[in-house]
C-alpha cells in the first residue's frame, strides 16, 4: 500500500524511500522488488 499511497501524493518520495527501508528492518523483502518499487517511484517523480 505504500506505493499507491505515493502514486496518490499520501507520500514523497523521501517518505517512501524511508518507509520502504523501515519495513525492511522488519521483514524480509526481495531485494529486486525494493529495487523496482523505488525505479518506478523515481519514474514517476519526473
Amino acid at each position: 500500500m505504500l506505493f499507491p499511497a505515493f502514486m496518490k501524493r499520501h507520500l514523497t518520495l523521501a517518505e517512501l524511500e524511508d518507509a520502504v527501508a523501515e519495513l525492511s528492518q522488519t521483514i524480509w523483502l526481495a531485494p529486486a522488488f525494493v529495487a523496482e518499487v523505488l525505479k518506478k517511484a523515481r519514474e514517476a517523480e519526473r
